[in-house]
């Protein structure tokens, strides 16, 4: 695997990827790089050539998905012309997010927030907390509006809205841009305090965390890609110049590094946090 990394780096310095990259084989097993098949005559990315329930992909395991996801994001940040929408990343996507649905609706079965307070933690993806409570003028949970609850810490939703399919924050010329959902209700803005309870605290962080997961994972990569250097001006003029097939298996090299550097098992590791602390 070091050899394998060594010379794909090699080969990327000296603008020989084309031909030496050819070496560099991905297989579809749980502990190898990844990648999908492709056809190098006809290169499209990762088409699955057979259909996706004929293939291993239909009974990968969760982790795998996960892998597949990191795989879909790194390339949304470093190949954006990738085919987003092939099924080879649908059905991963699809695969976690059922998973990752089925913890969130069970956070939020039996809860009954209000509307502002739901809006808020839909749209904006970032969680701040104060360990404190009401300020003079909410004492109660401002969250459920329950007035037998007191409110123990003030929560605040921070951040942009975002784009649900390539985690990018939307552009807006003006403030209202931001200040509306897509069905045209006020979104309370970015860091407007919510005073709550402890109870409702505790659900809502679990329940934000699954409602930006996709986001979460984006900010983490684009921070680590960041360490490695990837986006600095040389290397993003490369990846400029690189043929479709170069930087789609240019790209999946990186996610290899990621893999034996263990980044992508320190994010799996604290997703699989995020779902227990839900079963609790």
């Amino acid at each position: 695997e070091e050899e394998e990394a060594m010379l794909i780096e090699r080969a990327w310095r000296d603008g020989g990827l084309d031909s030496d990259i050819e070496s560099f084989i991905v297989t579809d097993a749980e502990s190898d790089p990844l990648g999908a098949p492709d056809d190098d005559d006809n290169f499209d990315g990762p088409i699955a050539r057979i259909p996706i329930q004929f293939t291993s992909q239909s009974h990968a395991s969760l982790k795998n998905h996960f892998k597949t996801v990191l795989q879909y994001i790194l390339n949304l940040l470093l190949n954006p012309s990738f085919p987003r929408d092939d099924e080879y990343f649908t059905y991963a996507l699809h695969a976690v997010d059922r998973k990752v649905d089925s913890f969130r609706d069970s956070v939020l079965k039996s809860e009954a927030w209000k509307s502002d307070f739901m809006r808020a933690l839909k749209s904006r993806p970032g969680f701040e907390f104060d360990p404190e409570g009401g300020h003079g003028w909410e004492n109660h949970c401002t969250a459920c509006n329950r007035r037998d609850r007191n409110a123990s810490y003030t929560v605040r939703f921070t951040g942009k809205r975002y784009d649900p399919n390539t985690f990018s924050d939307y552009e807006s010329n003006s403030d209202s841009g931001d200040s509306e959902d897509e069905v045209g209700n006020i979104i309370p803005p970015s860091g407007q305090p919510f005073p709550v309870g402890r109870y409702c605290y505790e659900r809502a962080e679990i329940t934000h965390s699954f409602w930006h997961w996709k986001k979460g994972l984006r900010t983490a990569l684009e921070e680590v890609l960041t360490q490695m250097g990837v986006f600095e001006k040389e290397v993003v003029g490369k990846l400029d110049k690189m043929k479709e097939k170069e930087r789609w298996r240019w790209v999946d090299a990186k996610l290899g590094e990621l893999e034996r550097g263990g980044d992508v098992d320190l994010l799996w590791d604290m997703f699989q946090a995020q779902m227990k602390r839900a079963e609790e």
